[in-house]
């Protein structure tokens, strides 16, 4: 796992990054303390990158496709953060020696795989069911059927959400002979002697080629962070993104608005691992305020079931002046409720939130750079005196980006010691 953070105003964007790093191997996870995950996109201009969720694109590790960018990228540059965004991603979609296809085919495969598993593990929860329902196990036939309705309820599902940049509804069914012959290779895989209905093939094909279209939360999802200036922007700009492999030479991607913040705005946003900023923004954990609302709401239906027995003792069950009476009950009640939240959220915003807002916005770089490492360093110092796991942790990577000093190291680490590598630091960092 990971925290990260930007922290930015009309001055300068700053950004920070831990180094631990989740490798998960059967039941026993291993954490590591060196990865990288923040990196100047350029080292011409003022613009840097980071990375969340997985380290790696396709099992190809984003240090190494981020470098080969850069070095391809060389001293060109954009108007705008947005189109370096959009050439880095044209980049991935091109680069088939960095990414080969196989890379690419076995992490669409996996999710194909993952989705069929979803399938096959609620049609045995419904045959379940079913078993204990009618006392007997159900038929070939009725078996089938439950998987058809799972794949109508599943797709059905994914179909609500966006699509993927570049993909359509005829991207699904230009998918639909490699999703057909996908589906029938894992099915063969899966279950073996089974023969299933075509019928039931094309729904799981449909099924794969939505998933491979819509945006959904299947597979391994990177989080991609452009910050800085273009060419013609004069305050810090910071654009998330999220990555969910390839489609052929279509790299699934899409942006993230709520992660994202404009030119001009001050303020800061976490990624990834966000519960411990949140807190110090709102003055209450997120768990902590969960679960006092779900107290009240819980207290309030008790207090409205016993408001119901009394009027309805008092007038008559399912009399006119009970029913008036409960209605006026309810909404008086329910707009109390709705009145209070508010009144947290603003007891939020003008206690807390308001009050670092508006400091952000007068920081020079140093400490913008300081309020970055911090939060860090504050989330992995919970996961550290806490019983979780130290999913955050290692060296903090910190840097402050801005239009006349460009992309400046506050805090680096190095897996080498400086005095043994000069060359490192004389020429190849220098790009020459």
């Amino acid at each position: 796992m990971t925290a990260e953070i930007a922290v930015m105003n009309k001055a300068a964007v700053a950004l920070a990054a831990d180094s631990a790093v989740t490798i998960k191997n059967g039941n026993s996870p291993k954490i590591y303390n060196g990865a990288e995950k923040l990196f100047a996109l350029t080292k011409f201009h003022p613009v840097g990158i980071m990375v969340y969720g997985t380290g790696s694109l396709c099992n190809v590790p984003w240090e190494l496709i981020v470098k080969e960018y850069r070095k391809k990228l060389g001293e060109k540059c954009f108007d705008t953060l947005e189109q370096y965004a959009e050439d880095f991603f044209d980049f991935l979609c091109g680069a088939d020696r960095i990414v080969p296809e196989g890379f690419r085919e076995n992490s669409l495969k996996s999710i194909f795989l993952e989705v069929f598993d979803i399938l096959v593990e609620a049609a045995d929860g419904q045959a379940e069911e079913f078993y204990r329902n009618n006392n007997r196990p159900p038929s070939d036939e009725e078996s089938f059927e439950i998987f058809e309705s799972l794949c109508d309820e599943v797709t059905g599902n994914i179909s609500q959400s966006e699509f993927f940049q570049g993909f359509d509804d005829q991207s699904i069914l230009d998918l639909s002979d490699y999703t057909h012959g996908m589906a029938e290779e894992i099915i063969k895989a899966k279950i073996g002697a089974v023969e299933f209905p075509d019928t039931l093939k094309k729904k799981i094909a449909f099924l794969f080629a939505v998933v491979v279209c819509r945006q959904n939360n299947l597979g391994v999802k990177t989080g991609v962070v452009f910050a800085g200036y273009g060419d013609q922007e004069y305050f810090p700009v910071v654009l998330a993104f999220n990555v969910q492999g390839y489609c052929g030479r279509r790299l699934r991607y899409a942006p993230d608005p709520s992660k994202s913040a404009i030119a001009g705005q001050s303020g800061l946003q976490a990624y990834a691992q966000d519960e411990e900023v949140i807190t110090f923004m709102s003055g209450v954990a997120p768990v902590i305020e969960s679960g006092v609302r779900a107290a009240c709401s819980n207290m309030l239906e008790n207090v409205l079931q016993t408001s119901r027995a009394l009027i309805e003792e008092a007038y008559g069950e399912g009399t006119r002046e009970a029913n008036e009476a409960l209605q006026k009950l309810v909404d008086s009640a329910n707009a109390e409720f709705d009145k209070g939240l508010d009144s947290l959220e603003q007891l939020k915003k003008e206690k807390h939130v308001d009050k670092v807002l508006q400091m952000i916005d007068f920081l020079p770089k140093e400490d913008l750079a300081y309020m970055a490492e911090s939060l860090v360093n504050m989330t992995a110092f919970k996961r550290k005196v806490s019983n979780e796991s130290e999913t955050v942790g290692g060296p903090i990577d910190v840097a402050v980006i801005s239009k006349g000093d460009g992309f400046i190291w506050v805090r680096r680490k190095h897996y080498f010691k400086q005095d043994l590598n000069d060359h490192y630091f004389r020429s190849f960092l220098k790009g020459v």
